[in-house]
């Protein structure tokens, strides 16, 4: 049998591979447990759209984050959005369906914000297995 003896390129670009498997497989068990506790669900008012301003190397960027307020069990709940994005996703008074832990109804999540986040770690983690199998098959 030939051993195979991988240079540092093609070291690096399985460690990359791996990370994303290892990233994916976190990812995918945070949104099941979370999905599996979140099994309720609410009709919530958007009471408004918290507003801030955040400054980096290339300039400032709104960003935007909404605050929900619902009823459950005759309780009142006002809870804010977990992200802020640059995109302002609703406005005061839009209504929305979230998903809740009957056990902790401040435990939630929204499915149309939280299907975004998905979106975006997927690209990042993309690039990194491609670097990966650039690097895996790339030669000396």
């Amino acid at each position: 049998m030939k051993q195979i003896k991988l240079g540092t390129q093609q070291k690096i670009g399985l460690v990359l591979i791996a990370a994303f498997g290892i990233a994916l497989f976190l990812f995918g068990g945070f949104h099941a447990v979370r999905s599996e506790r979140c099994c309720g669900a609410v009709t919530a008012e958007v009471l408004r759209m918290e507003h801030k301003v955040m400054t980096d190397d290339d300039g400032d960027t709104d960003v935007y984050r909404p605050v929900y307020g619902f009823t459950y069990h005759d309780l009142q709940y006002e809870v804010p959005g977990k992200l802020f994005t640059n995109i302002e996703t609703y406005h005061t008074g839009d209504e929305v369906t979230l998903r809740i832990n009957p056990d902790d109804p401040t435990e939630y999540y929204d499915p149309v914000r939280s299907r975004r986040i998905p979106i975006g770690v997927s690209a990042v983690l993309l690039v990194f297995v491609g670097a990966g199998v650039v690097m895996l098959v790339k030669e000396n």
